[in-house]
């Protein structure tokens, strides 16, 4: 079939199925107009600002003078796409991880101009941070980054599947910050991101409205699982 009119039967039926469902007055984990909105990352970190929660100092820009101006305030600093961590390379899926970026790509940023990316200052860390919410249970788990150099920019580069997992707790102020993100976002369930700094901040990169939980789950026996079939199961809303 042409990919053109592959990817316009694919539409269409995306598009009569979703145009179907999201007028039903059901419980949703989470509506999907909630969920398209979330997953938009400058809105994102916009909206965690209101909430008092800490982020990184942020550039999205595609113009080469801007980025290189950023990178000298603030290097060491880190590249990551805008919406997609997929992209699709001879026809085989490839992940996108977050980089550093070293001096020597500041001499030629011709394509930094084909696409938008946010930069970011390099935080130092302590360790990362995936907070899991459901509904008003929220579970927070330490992830040891640092023990694995292939994990220490982006703990999802980590070919160790035993890296190092703990439930922790987090301040009752971050939690308050955490669920009013959730509010604002018109979320039901949400995975978050944050990095702990060796200096004790708490500092918010992202949240994906679809995380995946299972493997802290199997890894900790933390409940996820249960707490998202006891949410589904409450009754209509």
């Amino acid at each position: 079939m042409d990919a053109g009119v592959y990817d316009f039967c694919v539409r269409e039926n995306r598009s009569a199925l979703i145009g179907g469902l999201i007028g039903h007055k059901t419980r949703w984990m989470s509506h999907p107009g909630a969920i398209w909105k979330a997953e938009f990352k400058p809105y994102q970190l916009q909206v965690a600002t209101q909430v008092g929660l800490d982020v990184p100092k942020t550039l999205i820009s595609n113009r080469p003078e801007s980025i290189r101006e950023f990178y000298q305030q603030h290097k060491p600093i880190i590249a990551k796409p805008v919406r997609s961590g997929y992209v699709v390379k001879n026809g085989v899926e490839c992940a996108v991880f977050t980089t550093k970026l070293e001096d020597e790509v500041m001499n030629d940023l011709s394509d930094a101009a084909l696409s938008p990316t946010i930069y970011q200052e390099l935080l130092p860390k302590a360790y990362d941070i995936r907070v899991t919410i459901v509904g008003r249970r929220l579970v927070a788990v330490s992830i040891d980054s640092q023990s694995d150099p292939n994990a220490i920019i982006d703990w999802r580069k980590t070919e160790n599947p035993l890296l190092p997992h703990a439930p922790i707790e987090l301040p009752e102020p971050l939690q308050r910050s955490l669920f009013e993100l959730m509010s604002r976002l018109s979320l039901a369930y949400g995975a978050i991101d944050l990095v702990r700094t060796p200096d004790g901040r708490y500092v918010f990169l992202e949240i994906n409205p679809n995380g995946q939980w299972l493997w802290i789950d199997e890894m900790l026996s933390l409940g996820i699982s249960r707490s998202i079939a006891k949410w589904l199961s409450e009754g209509a809303q």
